[in-house]
């Protein structure tokens, strides 16, 4: 049983280390739980999964995981841009991954996250879901954006695509837009579509997709439901 986590490391003088001088600085890792004789799950940690601050200044947080069909552990990470060491946001706003061969024990140096053709995308620190489909597909759904993001900002529009199984990318042909701004979504404060949730119709084999649609600095917020076929 694997479960995410993340660490918050100390600096040379025993107290929280937030190098770029964001609001939090994380590692990620992963809790490994094994059965034990007693019924019970013992629990060890993994390697953790260790940014570099001059590139994610708040570190790697809210990861998330899917084995594939070969077995090796894809796990997609929020990082950030801003904070004291980049006050005007210059630095790319990626999502990272690192893989896992050996069932979560040890993980690869983190990356930014590419499309299939090689490319990096612009997303903002937010949390994102891998899905692993009963078809053995593996999915992916967060922020995506044009333009480089101003650290959590903007979270929309939503979309949806599909992992490849061999680079563990996503395919930039398979991304859906979900939800995004609308006119009627300007008067009303910033517009945040995150904390998502997918699960499986086990008749129809539809993913569903839950999320708010929050407003105003998360003051409001209304439900959606989306339906997808997967074919």
């Amino acid at each position: 049983m694997l479960v995410t986590a993340e660490s918050t490391p100390l600096g040379p003088d025993g107290r929280l280390w937030k190098p770029g001088g964001a609001f939090t600085y994380t590692d990620a890792l992963v809790l490994i739980g094994s059965w034990t004789n007693g019924q019970r799950l013992a629990w060890r940690a993994s390697q953790r999964v260790v940014a570099d601050p001059a590139r994610s200044t708040r570190g790697l947080i809210e990861p998330t995981l899917a084995e594939l069909r070969d077995g090796r552990i894809l796990m997609v990470m929020r990082g950030s841009n801003g904070g004291a060491a980049d006050s005007r946001f210059t630095l790319p706003s990626y999502k990272w991954f690192a893989v896992s061969k050996d069932e979560g024990e040890n993980w690869s140096a983190p990356g930014p996250w590419t499309f299939d053709d090689g490319q990096a995308f612009f997303s903002p620190s937010s949390m994102s879901a891998l899905f692993r489909h009963s078809s053995g597909r593996c999915f992916w759904a967060g922020n995506l954006s044009e333009h480089n993001c101003q650290g959590n900002s903007p979270r929309w529009p939503l979309v949806i695509g599909e992992v490849d199984p061999q680079s563990l990318s996503l395919i930039r042909s398979s991304v859906l837009t979900v939800d995004t701004e609308g006119p009627e979504d300007k008067t009303r404060g910033r517009l945040d579509l995150s904390h998502l949730t997918l699960i499986e119709d086990r008749e129809t084999k539809e993913i569903i997709l839950v999320y708010p649609r929050s407003f105003n600095a998360y003051k409001s917020r209304e439900w959606a439901l989306i339906r997808l076929a997967v074919k």
